[in-house]
């Protein structure tokens, strides 16, 4: 890092906008990799993969770019300008227009929240990766100790045979519920009084009873010891909100861990380092980290005549851009994959559709 005082070189008052010893980046670079690691997120494998499964697949790129374009670039391009101008963080970039202090505390609180329940993300990962150390990996069975029960975790079969026999059950299953999806859909069709629903390809199906009972083998409520590990074993799922639970110490340490991990990262500064329209432009928003204030912290320890900016905030939304299809590539893949041997919908996988809450 170098003093800021050399990088405040603007003439006239302009200059004196910036702190008087402010810390700039020693490399062009540094916020280049900044950038790319406020675009590559966890919203890469979980939410935009969920979108776009939403919204109908492809389609969903359409207003995705368009608000890429017309807002997120704008936006990022606008914070990381005045940031690097003014050479200030969130709450005192405002400074200059005293009625905009409370933004700077919005913009604050906001990342607060967000951090939150980001470092639960991680929090989650750094307790399943303890879980590998043990001589058999909890979720490989049904295990009472863990809280699995009849009632909420059924076993998978470790033989061959069995297996194939479970996916081409499966298969069936899928077959009998398209079966039932299609008579539901003609026009004539009436589900009765004790109509029923019942989910298809991650869509509702209202069908009748005698129909819906004919599917009650397929119709398993109960996960795998995967799903029901996720639910029961770790994050100890209640029956209602009603129930509070107690405390999950294990998950406590982590959460714990996760932020004392974050302190030693930063605590060094800079030197260290319609619905698919609403879902597309929180997408956006939230991957190009727009009014969090992460921005103007970013491109405020840029020395004052720096040009680097106005190529990062075109890598920020390429960057995000590319990792979200990446990970979408990767995620469809093994999930594809997965499906058609259980001869299943991809939405319908429930560890999926539990996974798009964090």
């Amino acid at each position: 890092m170098s003093d800021g005082g050399s990088g405040g070189s603007g003439s006239g008052d302009a200059a004196l906008l910036g702190p008087p010893e402010k810390d700039v980046y020693d490399s062009t670079r540094a916020i280049a990799y900044m950038s790319i690691c406020i675009a590559l997120s966890y919203q890469c494998l979980t939410e935009f993969p969920h979108l776009i499964v939403m919204h109908g697949g492809v389609c969903f790129f359409f207003p995705y770019t368009v608000i890429l374009i017309t807002v997120g670039v704008p936006m990022a391009a606008f914070e990381m300008l005045i940031g690097q101008f003014r050479g200030r963080g969130c709450l005192e970039i405002w400074t200059c227009v005293p009625v905009g202090k409370g933004i700077g505390m919005a913009m604050l609180l906001k990342t607060f929240v967000i951090c939150a329940y980001k470092a639960f993300e991680n929090a989650c990962t750094f307790f399943y990766f303890l879980q590998t150390f043990q001589d058999e990996l909890p979720w490989s069975h049904c295990y009472t100790w863990w809280g699995a029960s009849d009632l909420n975790c059924r076993e998978r079969k470790v033989n061959d045979t069995s297996r194939e026999n479970m996916h081409s059950a499966q298969r069936q299953c899928q077959l009998a519920k398209e079966k039932v999806y299609t008579k539901t859909q003609q026009p004539n069709y009436d589900p009765g009084k004790n109509a029923t629903v019942f989910h298809l390809c991650g869509k509702p199906v209202m069908a009748s009873y005698q129909d819906v009972m004919n599917l009650s083998e397929c119709l398993d409520p109960r996960g795998f010891s995967e799903n029901s590990f996720y639910l029961h074993g770790m994050l100890k799922v209640t029956s209602g909100i009603d129930d509070f639970g107690g405390i999950r110490w294990e998950l406590l340490v982590c959460y714990i861990f996760t932020w004392f991990f974050i302190f030693v990262c930063t605590a060094q500064g800079v030197a260290a380092v319609g619905r698919a329209w609403s879902d597309a432009s929180f997408s956006v928003l939230t991957g190009l980290a727009i009014g969090l204030g992460q921005l103007h912290s970013l491109a405020s320890f840029n020395s004052f005549d720096s040009t680097t900016v106005y190529w990062c905030y075109f890598l920020l939304p390429l960057g995000m851009t590319m990792s979200n299809i990446l990970c979408s590539v990767i995620v469809f893949g093994v999930g594809g994959s997965l499906a058609k041997q259980l001869g299943m919908c991809f939405a319908d996988f429930d560890s999926y559709s539990k996974i798009t809450l964090l």
